[in-house]
């Protein structure tokens, strides 16, 4: 999303309209990241990230019926990644068939994830100096350039309006929850959940307005909409950020493929999806790979959507009705005043509100269709739990 779709961002929607978008995203995870720091700091979190968090505040119904929109929105995500991978591996090899360097690809991620999670986990060191080099590499972009624009503050297309665009670039905010479906592998969830998921969502945001202004500065309206790839041929060294934009893909789809796994074997354990014996085999409690072949199975479908615009809206709705779950539970917790709600991670009241109310607003503008169908999928799977009376 940042080398892809912030410039095609920016050049459709304007400079105010590119960080509104950004704002408006980042209102809803960093709500999010605040309610699900302050619940995972008041429990003993769990293996299965938000679905333990729901699943122990509000029953497993309630888990299952989040837990298995997340998991479908994490195995999805794959796709998304994977087509970002294509239109930068397009940039070297024009003419090698999209569908077939995303079908490789997949196999290859899929491969790294079947062999070895660990192997992944130290991936992502690679990748943090990977993206490094590359953001350094854009932003002297500036210093080298021909010539700087002045920003086009105000949308420059109708094709696309301002829903529409935050539908497809939501997406790039919602990495938050990779870390805290990781809970079952972290050494302490309840100070490494809160430390590491604000200060991924600072950070990155920082990176994206920061991102927005360089694309406006760099190029005209009409090539930001016209060239994905522009940031390659604006960067000081353009290798750099086409590398960066390579190996990030790949690694955020890695990621992807070992969190949602994960996310599933934690609901198998509760009984709460189909085949819940096969998935949750105690020969493979380090790496759930029956899980990983239904998440595989699912990455593959959404890769038939044929394209990154086209897989993101789908990924909005899902990830939206999570957060709006999560903050959901907190403001209970809250207005009950429970007495087994004592987080260390202490939010004001209001934060859980202003998630609630923008999650419930973003779902109905941005995609009422899928607002509308995740939200008949969500009460018909909590229907179907709850007539099988589940105990924990």
């Amino acid at each position: 999303m940042l080398y892809l779709r912030l410039g095609w961002l920016v050049g459709h929607a304007g400079l105010i309209g590119a960080i509104g978008v950004i704002l408006a995203a980042y209102i809803i995870t960093g709500t999010t990241a605040m309610s699900v720091s302050s619940i995972a700091s008041n429990v003993r979190v769990r293996p299965g990230g938000a679905f333990a968090i729901i699943a122990g505040a509000l029953g497993l119904e309630a888990g299952g019926a989040i837990g298995i929109p997340l998991f479908i929105a994490q195995a999805s995500s794959v796709a998304l990644y994977l087509y970002a991978f294509t239109e930068g591996w397009a940039f070297l090899f024009p003419t090698h068939p999209p569908m077939l360097v995303a079908a490789v690809a997949f196999v290859v991620v899929s491969f790294v994830a079947y062999r070895s999670a660990a192997l992944a986990f130290k991936a992502q060191g690679v990748m943090v100096f990977v993206v490094l080099i590359a953001i350094v590499s854009a932003i002297f972009g500036l210093g080298s350039a021909e010539r700087l624009y002045a920003p086009q503050l105000l949308p420059a297309s109708g094709e696309f309006s301002l829903l529409e665009a935050f539908a497809i670039f939501f997406p790039a905010s919602t990495g938050i929850m990779i870390g805290v479906g990781m809970s079952g592998s972290l050494a302490n969830p309840r100070r490494a959940i809160p430390k590491g998921t604000l200060a991924a969502w600072g950070v990155t945001l920082g990176v994206y307005v920061a991102g927005a202004v360089w694309y406006a500065s760099i190029a005209s309206p009409q090539e930001l909409m016209s060239q994905p790839t522009i940031a390659i041929d604006r960067a000081a060294v353009g290798f750099f950020v086409l590398i960066g934009l390579l190996v990030s893909t790949l690694m955020a789809a890695l990621s992807s493929l070992v969190a949602a796994p994960r996310l599933l074997q934690a609901m198998a354990k509760q009984r709460v999806v189909p085949l819940a014996v096969w998935l949750d085999d105690p020969e493979q409690s380090d790496n759930p790979r029956n899980a990983l072949f239904v998440t595989m199975g699912i990455a593959a479908l959404a890769l038939m959507t044929g394209s990154l615009n086209a897989v993101a809206p789908i990924i909005t709705s899902f990830f939206i009705i999570t957060y709006l779950a999560i903050n959901v539970v907190v403001l209970l917790e809250h207005r009950l005043r429970m007495i087994s709600f004592r987080p260390t991670f202490h939010i004001a009241p209001y934060l859980p509100v202003i998630g609630v109310v923008s999650c419930g607003i973003a779902m109905v503008l941005a995609s009422p269709r899928g607002g509308i169908l995740e939200f008949i999928l969500v009460i018909g799977i909590y229907g179907m739990l709850s007539g099988r009376k589940l105990e924990t």
